[in-house]
């Protein structure tokens, strides 16, 4: 083994790798925005949470209760309403994840020094997310009423009972959460990198150029190559679905019908993704490195390890630039919530959106290099 031969092909390994400018940036660029996306995204406390307010009471008691959890930093305020019915519906519409419910006779109580129950309502839908607020809800509760015990002369007892109730997934499970979240990360998985790598191995091969000289349309060629990687990935989520239900029993409180017609539309973004990697992409390793960098910030910023309104402001409004972040909610709202297109209407929006704007950047470009 000698180094005056080895030297050779390292130095040439070494300019060939600095000559693809594009893939070397991508590959110093990815760990960087990998880093930042996880460091930022998961190392906080889960907080800002956001608190419907249904105070019948109308008293300083339960102003003061209101207070105090606001004053904790982990609640921020919420809709003011004014039933149980409409607290509901403000967590069916995710402008809220807990709901405090709050008696007309609460000041009397308090007041006479008898004990007042009060009502929270927490959505289930996120196990971890609502195991906090739980354990938030009751200390709050608890110093709070030995704060108003200790200022009331010959009180006993605790001032008032959080009676905390838990929708959508009362047993906190974390399968019912994990497994609709999976036909969204599996669907967008399998098709950005089942379309990118295919489209560029073409042009790898050689094989794209003599598609290009039949008399094929651009239009066709695009579509045919992509109807086989559409329908498997779908197939693959509709086994992920089967399996939730034959083996895991996830309830589907929902339209399945509704939950399938979202899926062809999400099923759209990730398509115009993989197609637009394709187009820009000038060998298998770019469409590698950037397909790596859609998917793992995409995964981290949905919404589906930690809760979006706990992450940094900058993150929360880059969380709107991920086509997930709308889908999760869909699912989770179908599967477990059992709400339709009411309350999901502007997830649909979101979807459309960027199914369009991903298609349509895509398509041109993958014309121009047709042409």
């Amino acid at each position: 083994m000698r180094a005056s031969r080895i030297w050779p092909i390292a130095r040439k390994e070494f300019i060939q790798m600095f000559r693809d400018r594009r893939t070397l940036i991508f590959i110093l660029m990815t760990p960087l925005i990998q880093l930042l996306v996880i460091g930022y995204a998961t190392g906080g406390q889960i907080v800002n949470i956001s608190l419907a307010v249904v105070d019948q009471s109308h008293s300083p008691d339960s102003r003061a209760l209101v207070q105090a959890y606001l004053a904790s930093g982990q609640f921020v305020q919420g809709p003011q309403l004014d039933s149980l019915a409409q607290a509901k519906v403000a967590i069916d519409d995710s402008q809220a994840k807990a709901a405090i419910i709050i008696p007309p006779g609460f000041g009397r109580s308090v007041g006479t020094g008898q004990p007042a129950e009060v009502s929270f309502l927490v959505d289930g839908t996120e196990p971890n997310t609502a195991s906090t607020i739980i354990a938030a809800s009751q200390l709050i509760g608890q110093a709070h009423s030995a704060q108003v015990r200790a200022q009331t002369i010959g009180a006993r007892g605790s001032a008032f009972d959080i009676r905390t109730r838990v929708l959508y997934n009362p047993e906190l499970s974390g399968t019912n959460y994990q497994i609709p979240a999976l036909i969204g990360l599996i669907l967008q998985l399998t098709t950005i990198n089942l379309t990118a790598e295919a489209i560029v191995r073409e042009r790898e091969t050689g094989t794209m150029e003599q598609l290009i000289v039949t008399p094929i349309r651009p239009i066709e060629l695009i579509i045919g190559k992509l109807m086989p990687y559409a329908l498997a990935s779908l197939t693959t989520a509709l086994l992920v679905f089967i399996a939730g239900q034959l083996l895991f029993q996830v309830p589907v409180n929902g339209n399945v019908l509704l939950l399938f017609a979202f899926m062809l539309l999400f099923l759209l973004v990730p398509l115009g993704i993989g197609l637009w990697i394709s187009a820009v992409s000038q060998s298998f390793r770019q469409a590698q490195a950037l397909t790596l960098l859609f998917i793992l910030p995409g995964f981290l910023l949905s919404g589906q390890f930690f809760p979006i309104e706990s992450m940094p402001v900058v993150l929360r409004y880059i969380t709107y630039l991920v086509p997930l972040r709308y889908f999760l909610p869909v699912l989770r709202g179908i599967f477990l919530k059992g709400i339709g297109l009411p309350e999901l209407w502007p997830q649909g929006i979101g979807l459309v959106f960027w199914a369009t704007f991903f298609l349509y950047l895509a398509s041109s470009r993958f014309k121009k290099t047709l042409g």
